[in-house]
């Protein structure tokens, strides 16, 4: 098939704040794009974001934790996908 579905998890700890969750896709040579961000986000767990892995260039993912007070952030190391 020309695109796969990827599911993708982001474990968290917010401590005794709230923040929000972003999840960004690329494509080599391509634009960053954030396709879901979750709001209101308190405690520790995971969250979950679905999309669609195009076969036509090589795709990227990265996700953001960000805290709502600026007092923490914390950055994912992009993952590659090359589909052949």
């Amino acid at each position: 098939p020309s695109n796969h579905p990827v599911s993708l998890t982001a474990f968290y700890n917010m401590g005794a704040g709230t923040g929000k969750i972003r999840f960004y896709r690329g494509h080599i040579g391509g634009d960053e794009v954030l396709f879901d961000e979750i709001s209101g986000v308190t405690g520790s767990g995971s969250l979950s974001a679905s999309d669609v892995v195009s076969r036509s260039n090589h795709s990227w993912y990265r996700v953001e934790i960000i805290l709502d007070n600026s007092q923490g952030a914390a950055y994912s190391t992009p993952l590659f996908i090359a589909l052949q």
